[in-house]
């Protein structure tokens, strides 16, 4: 079974319960945060979020099955630069929740494209889903961008949805059907 993956200079691998406090130091930066509902992050909250999902990969693996819900640490020359994840949506027939979160640095260089590419391979070589899902705060222009640049269209807004530093956001969704995605290039995805 595959659990390493190379694409466009960044390394993709599933997250481990030690690699949470460095994950979460990334995301804790002022401008990270800006846009994430779940700011500020603490390594309680993300490890009560994330343990529960590396359990089941984990378990996973053992049965040699890919995971329907995985986060992945990010790595570019060697260095962790984010995480990005798939969750199988309950409420839904077949959809899954994509989502990713870099540091600043890694920013306005394709990294976050790359990202959603790389987790749309991953959907639909490794799983069945029918469709994906990505959402973020509607002011978070560089999201939209990315998910706009990837194929996903916009579904609807919730209004005043999250409440980050003092302030109401709407929350934009975007979907993007299965049968529209295309695999990675084999010359330009590595499976380790």
């Amino acid at each position: 079974m595959i659990s390493k993956w190379q694409y466009k200079k960044l390394n993709f691998t599933y997250l481990k319960e030690k690699q949470i406090p460095e994950i979460v130091n990334i995301l804790h930066d002022k401008k990270v945060e800006k846009y994430l509902w779940f700011a500020p992050i603490t390594i309680e909250g993300f490890s009560a979020y994330a343990s529960p999902i590396i359990e089941e990969v984990e378990k996973n693996i053992k049965e040699n099955k890919y995971p329907l819900s995985a986060i992945f640490v990010v790595q570019e020359n060697g260095k962790n630069i984010g995480s990005c994840g798939i969750s199988q949506m309950p409420d839904g027939h077949n959809v899954a929740l994509i989502g990713y979160q870099l540091k600043q640095s890694a920013w306005g260089r394709g990294n976050a494209t790359a990202c959603l590419e790389f987790l749309l391979h991953y959907a639909k070589k490794y799983l069945c889903f029918r469709k994906i899902y990505g959402d973020c705060c509607s002011s978070n222009v560089a999201s939209v961008r990315v998910l706009e640049k990837c194929n996903f269209e916009f579904e609807g807004k919730i209004k005043e949805k999250y409440e980050l530093n003092g302030e109401l956001h709407d929350n934009s969704w975007f979907g993007l059907n299965m049968d529209e995605v295309s695999l990675i290039n084999k010359e330009l995805i590595e499976e380790m």
